[in-house]
């Protein structure tokens, strides 16, 4: 009977997962790093997992599925599997072992090397008892607070049109506003603190006086239906212990997606049988807008704002049609969906990704940062002004702060994204930018220097397998690329 070693080897400020197999002997038959390797985590193995989706699953499935299963759990999924291990050893402690070793346990693998409470069914049952209390407490507040901000006892009056789009984003605005179409736009103003335009209106003000005071009275029996089924949807997917993960993150969204939900149902309730846009793909959000799409009899059309995972999500894909960034990722979707709903058409893509012309007088070279991992902008930054005799001009991701970048020379800040964009040098890891950039006349270069950024963009995003975009792995071939 094989047996495996989990463990974590420390490089500065990164963590890779080890594994080591062991024979019956006490023999090491292999020890290989887990962490970015295609052997244990490669797009091509993902299809092998789809999980059968049960009618009282949670509508947070997509998400528990994209935040924990995915990226955490599946390469050692895999590793058990093609050894066919049957005890398994963790050394060292991180978050992670803990719903690896949940899940495996589900599975009957026995377990060894954690704090063995944390994974008892007393401390499981006080973990969920806590999260059930906090999760009710902030669902209450935060109805009663967009009760106090919103409610009118008459209703509020908005202007209809035939068509409509559910906007919970500034990137998904921006993308549909672009197709200059006449529709009634209905927003989040907890996302968008801003109106959209002039006549846009907040989700929170289609729930009227009436409504929310049936929100504040049900709160405890709506809330409770919620993490039952979140609860249900953990265990399930990735075992108890995980599930404290799910209900620790998702508990303080539980009461906006209720109000969310109160919206929907008003907004669908005014239509039947029209087109209908959003920019949601596999958020809980997507999922509650296809359910009421199919009430209604809408037509639910999808307009990406980012480009799509490849993960082959439990609970689908937003849209009854919806426009791919390339046809690259509308062949992925169609083919892991087995679905013919996923199209690229390039006026379509012209019309979002292609910004306002601006002359520019030169060249620049622009490196586009992540909010995540931002030590890598960092390692990036720092060599690139090393090898470059000119300026590098820094783009920020909107969640990142120009502070956190003053310690490096030679570089300035670029605030408008239209002359980022444009005819010039556009350097990112892996993210939509690199596609804009092929729509705006620059040249696009994905800088793959990371481990897990290189593994990302080869397995986690197909759009980004696009010709167009120049591939990186160092930054002595980004040199002469430059020049």
């Amino acid at each position: 009977m094989n047996k495996a070693i989990f463990y974590i080897k420390k490089h500065e400020n990164i963590i890779e997962f080890w594994a080591k197999l062991i024979s019956e002997n006490n023999d090491v038959i292999i020890d290989v790093k887990l962490s970015y390797n295609n052997y244990y985590g490669s797009v091509s193995d993902w299809d092998k997992h789809t999980l059968k989706v049960h009618d009282n699953y949670s509508e947070f499935t997509n998400e528990i599925y994209g935040h924990y299963l995915m990226p955490i759990i599946y390469k050692f999924l895999r590793f058990q599997e093609i050894h066919q291990v049957k005890q398994i050893q963790f050394i060292g402690e991180h978050s992670d072992f803990y719903i690896v070793a949940g899940f495996l346990l589900e599975n009957k693998i026995s377990i060894s090397g954690l704090k063995s409470y944390k994974l008892k069914r007393f401390y499981i049952v006080f973990q969920k008892a806590s999260l059930y209390l906090k999760t009710q407490i902030l669902s209450i507040i935060i109805i009663i607070f967009k009760a106090i901000k919103n409610a009118k006892l008459f209703s509020h009056k908005f202007n209809l049109k035939n068509k409509f789009a559910l906007i919970h984003s500034k990137s998904s605005f921006k993308n549909i506003e672009k197709l200059k179409l006449d529709m009634t736009y209905f927003y989040d103003d907890v996302n968008l603190k801003k109106k959209p335009n002039n006549d846009a209106v907040s989700f929170y003000k289609t729930i009227g006086f009436i409504d929310y005071l049936k929100l504040i009275i049900n709160s405890f029996i709506l809330t409770h239906k919620i993490i039952k089924r979140l609860i249900n949807t953990g265990d399930n997917l990735f075992g108890s212990y995980g599930t404290i993960h799910a209900m620790n993150f998702f508990s303080k969204r539980i009461g906006h997606y209720i109000l969310i939900e109160q919206s929907y149902k008003n907004i669908f309730s005014k239509y039947s049988g029209v087109e209908f846009y959003s920019g949601e793909r596999e958020s809980r959000y997507a999922v509650l807008a296809m359910k009421y799409a199919n009430i209604s009899n809408c037509f639910a059309i999808g307009i990406p704002h980012g480009i799509a995972y490849s993960y082959n999500y439990p609970l689908k894909i937003f849209g009854h049609r919806y426009f791919c960034c390339n046809q690259i990722e509308a062949n992925f979707l169609n083919k892991i969906y087995d679905e013919t709903k996923f199209i690229f058409d390039p006026d379509i893509s012209n019309i979002i990704y292609k910004n306002n012309s601006i002359s520019q007088n030169e060249e620049k070279i622009v490196f586009f940062t992540e909010p995540r991992r931002q030590s890598v902008n960092f390692f990036i930054i720092e060599n690139l002004t090393k090898i470059l005799n000119q300026t590098l001009y820094i783009k920020l991701h909107p969640l990142e702060r120009a502070e956190n970048y003053k310690g490096f020379k030679n570089i300035k800040f670029i605030q408008d994204f239209d002359k980022a964009i444009q005819s010039n040098i556009c350097v990112s890891r892996k993210s939509t930018i690199l596609l804009e950039a092929v729509y705006n006349q620059s040249k696009s270069i994905a800088l793959l220097v990371d481990p897990q950024d290189k593994f990302e963009f080869e397995n986690t995003f197909p759009a980004l397998l696009d010709s167009r975009i120049y591939k990186c792995f160092s930054f002595e071939k980004l040199a002469k690329i430059i020049k």
